[in-house]
């Protein structure tokens, strides 16, 4: 079978409302995939940042085993702050493709959060509850996000270094990609 490892991190965050934050995050694929090693979901520890930019630095490790290409995995994330009483709060979701080439990749996530309705934001503005999705499954499907008012909240980064083994074998053409 073709294989992908995924070798990088999490490194962090910008442009949020707070920021003492983490990040909670999944990896999503198809069926024609199987995940050897690795972690499909994990959460970063709490950064409560000095400057403008939140630093998590953690790893991600992956390696995948891939019959077809439909189902190409993506990163999907949640970003949470921690307020005075330890509550976690919505920030944002997103989602991210791996990338399909080899090289090493420099990448910008940008989040949105839900726009509640009237009574919703009310709420968030007096007590502090954001709206946040039913589903998760909705973070990472398009279609089913189109439906929903959002609103930009913040960018997460990533650094991923994307390996392809026997690839060609299956007739899956990949190009290596010069680094950032």
């Amino acid at each position: 079978m073709a294989e992908l490892y995924v070798i990088g991190e999490l490194v962090g965050a910008t442009g949020f409302s707070s920021k003492n934050l983490c990040c909670r995050y999944s990896i999503v694929y198809g069926e024609g995939w199987d995940l050897h090693s690795g972690e499909a979901t994990g959460q970063t520890q709490t950064d409560y940042a000095q400057n403008e930019m939140t630093i998590w630095s953690h790893p991600l490790d992956l390696q995948f085993s891939l019959s077809t290409i439909l189902g190409w995995p993506k990163i999907s994330v949640q970003v949470f702050k921690i307020d005075s009483y330890g509550n976690y709060d919505l920030e944002g979701y997103g989602h991210i493709q791996i990338p399909q080439s080899t090289g090493t990749f420099n990448m910008k996530c940008v989040t949105w959060k839900p726009i509640g309705s009237s009574k919703e934001e009310y709420a968030q503005k007096f007590l502090g509850v954001t709206p946040r999705l039913a589903n998760d499954s909705i973070i990472s499907n398009g279609d089913d996000r189109r439906f929903l008012r959002t609103q930009t909240s913040g960018i997460v980064y990533l650094k991923l270094g994307i390996i392809t083994r026997e690839m060609d074998k299956y007739g899956i053409v990949t190009e290596e990609q010069p680094e950032d």
